[in-house]
């Protein structure tokens, strides 16, 4: 690696270089390129961290024990660990076992990496957890112990097994200020795994102070999920919030309104991602908006695919800054 001739500012390398954010080749050259280009470089190529098998974590791991480490995990800003896939989870669903056959190497991520190895982080995404093949033992607050500095938590595709335990990792994140849901269901075992249920008023109330709120799912366990928001102070500084997958039919409508008069005047915007099959006019949606005199962006789409990851929307039908 060399000198750069010639000295150019270090904005200018930065904005360069982010065009090149999604090509690793070209970024693996610029590290290449001279030292002034590593740290931007380094930004990208290092930014996010995907564990998808024990043999990943094991690696991630033995490298983090290196001393060289010190110079990249800093960079570290997404973790995602992905256990299996969705249709791996339905196949062990349907056939009915109540043993557990899959090596949880998920849930040892926090006894096998050293606390605060990453300062830098800021956004945990679980995909494939399933609470069904896990210890009982096992507490997703135990991530928040080894990644105090988590601001976002993204869980896709997951079972959870309980509301709890979910309202326990984000009450012990003190940073955490965006959370998104998509496909989240909640139980222990296979046999009883289900949609949420009023279990929530039994629970003691977490304080969580949340920005952002993202929720892809079907419209069962919604209501649950906006009754123990509302039963906490997190409402409270919610400012940005996010329905996919909305349905038009039965009370969905009015649970969602319920829960937007009580969020008041704290709320700036709201996106709703109304299913394709709605005959409805998205013109005419019956949304309660009185009391959120602070809206300044309302934003209703048609979901392009329900099993879309969290953000994916398509068809812009109407947008209205009030």
């Amino acid at each position: 690696m060399s000198e750069c001739t010639a000295t150019l500012p270090a904005e200018l390398i930065d904005y360069t270089i982010d065009f090149l954010h999604d090509d690793s080749q070209s970024l693996k050259a610029c590290a290449l390129t001279c030292k002034a280009w590593l740290a931007s470089s380094r930004f990208h190529l290092f930014g996010t961290i995907t564990l998808a098998t024990e043999k990943d974590l094991g690696r991630f791991v033995t490298f983090g024990s290196n001393a060289g480490s010190s110079q990249v995990l800093p960079y570290i800003r997404t973790l995602s660990i992905s256990k299996t896939s969705i249709f791996e989870a339905c196949l062990f669903l349907a056939s009915g076992a109540h043993s557990v056959e899959h090596t949880p190497w998920e849930t040892t991520v926090p006894q096998r990496f050293p606390s605060n190895k990453l300062p830098s982080l800021r956004t945990l995404h679980l995909k494939g957890f399933q609470s069904f093949w896990q210890p009982n033992s096992f507490s997703l607050s135990s991530f928040a112990k080894v990644f105090p500095t988590i601001s976002c938590v993204k869980l896709e595709n997951c079972s959870v097994s309980s509301l709890d335990d979910l309202a326990k990792l984000l009450g012990e994140l003190k940073d955490v200020e965006s959370l998104c849901l998509d496909g989240v269901s909640f139980g222990r075992s296979s046999a009883t795994l289900a949609m949420l249920t009023r279990s929530w008023e039994a629970s003691t109330a977490i304080n969580i102070s949340l920005k952002r709120l993202r929720i892809d799912n079907s419209s069962k366990p919604i209501t649950d999920i906006l009754y123990w928001l509302a039963s906490t102070s997190s409402v409270d500084s919610l400012k940005s919030l996010a329905f996919t997958r909305v349905s038009t039919k039965g009370t969905y409508l009015d649970d969602v309104n319920e829960f937007l008069r009580s969020l008041g005047d704290g709320l700036e915007e709201l996106t709703l991602g109304v299913e394709e099959e709605s005959e409805l006019n998205l013109s005419e949606l019956p949304l309660s908006l009185d009391a959120n005199t602070s809206l300044r962006s309302l934003t209703i789409v048609k979901s392009k695919n329900p099993s879309s990851n969290c953000g994916d929307y398509s068809h812009p039908i109407d947008v209205t800054v009030l």
